[in-house]
């Protein structure tokens, strides 16, 4: 009969320490999940400058062209731009279809600041053309 009372004093201890551990480990998971880890590349919304605005457009046909690309839409952009330095605007032409799987494309690319936006747009209009010119004689 002690052999019994032994056993069963031995498990309430068991489980004692294994409520105690798991106490403990909640506690600490509980205190740690609260405190606040800075980073040192934290900021404050308000110091983050803009300096460059990239616009990419990728089209793989003619009619995606002339639909996607639509320079009144571009000054109404270029205005709300402001705060950006540099302005840079990339074109990608695909063309899909050919012989054996095979596609090809064309990047063109320009880079601009925002005080010469009219020159901006003037270069995009150039780019357009060159693309329909691309697409129209792409055999």
């Amino acid at each position: 009969m002690i052999t019994i009372y032994k056993s069963y004093k031995s498990n309430k201890f068991k489980t004692l320490k294994y409520a105690c551990v798991s106490i403990l480990i909640v506690m600490s998971m509980i205190g740690f999940s609260q405190s606040e880890h800075k980073s040192k590349y934290d900021r404050p919304i308000a110091e983050i400058e803009h300096h460059a605005l990239n616009i990419v457009v990728t089209v793989d046909s003619l009619q995606e062209l002339q639909s996607e690309l639509i320079l009144t839409d571009f000054n109404v952009l270029l205005e709300e731009a402001k705060a950006y330095q540099n302005l840079s605007f990339e074109l990608v032409c695909n063309v899909k279809g050919l012989s054996k799987g095979y596609t090809k494309s064309m990047t063109l690319k320009i880079e601009s600041t925002t005080e010469n936006k009219d020159y901006f747009l003037s270069r995009i209009k150039k780019l357009k053309e060159v693309a329909i010119n691309y697409y129209t004689h792409k055999n």
